[in-house]
């Protein structure tokens, strides 16, 4: 199982196109890709969040019909902050039979050194990192790299979800880049949340 946490604020195409590419290509290996939604990342705490409620929803409703792609709450049965460490340990305790792997993005490897636990997360999971524009390679310490795999092929897109927020609240459509239809209930419901929360 591959785990793909993230707080998802809200999730858009680029969050799909890396977890269905993912599920596809590396399908060899991961029988599913599993989008850990956290109720508060603690690198993004002072960050305006939907709520969990409606991310949850949110995503649901983006995977609907795929079925290597799951929605999975299971870091809100845990107690903040929501150490990655900490939700690792939590699921290879309650389901043992499963081999998981922890899916980031390329930049989160520069700063990986300084995450709670960090040591004891890499002797935990096995990590694979996908691209990213901040992505610096040479900014990373050989001894992490060392311990990552790297796929370079994984396609991204340069967007980001504080910057759909933005446009939405100044009333723009942006259904596609979201992975949605215009006419989406759950959209309109986006956008009065956001436009609410000015």
């Amino acid at each position: 199982m591959l785990l793909f946490p993230g707080s998802f604020n809200p999730m858009h195409v680029g969050h799909l196109a890396i977890a269905n590419f993912i599920a596809e290509q590396y399908s060899d290996r991961f029988d599913e890709v599993w989008l850990l939604l956290t109720p508060n990342s603690p690198f993004k705490e002072k960050i305006e969040k939907l709520p969990t409620e409606f991310r949850a929803k949110w995503i649901g409703h983006l995977i609907k019909g795929y079925p290597q792609l799951k929605l999975s709450l299971e870091e809100s049965n845990l107690t903040p902050p929501y150490y990655t460490v900490h939700t690792v340990q939590y699921l290879k305790g309650k389901y043992p039979k499963f081999e998981f792997t922890l899916l980031i993005g390329a930049d989160s490897l520069m700063d990986l050194p300084e995450w709670y636990g960090a040591e004891q997360l890499l002797k935990e999971i096995k990590i694979i990192a996908y691209p990213r524009p901040a992505y610096d390679k040479s900014l990373i310490k050989p001894e992490i790299l060392e311990q990552v795999e790297l796929l370079d092929d994984v396609p991204t897109f340069e967007i980001s979800s504080s910057q759909l927020r933005k446009l939405l609240r100044e009333g723009k459509a942006l259904p596609y880049l979201l992975g949605t239809k215009i006419d989406e209930p759950l959209y309109r419901q986006l956008h009065q949340l956001l436009i609410s929360s000015k």
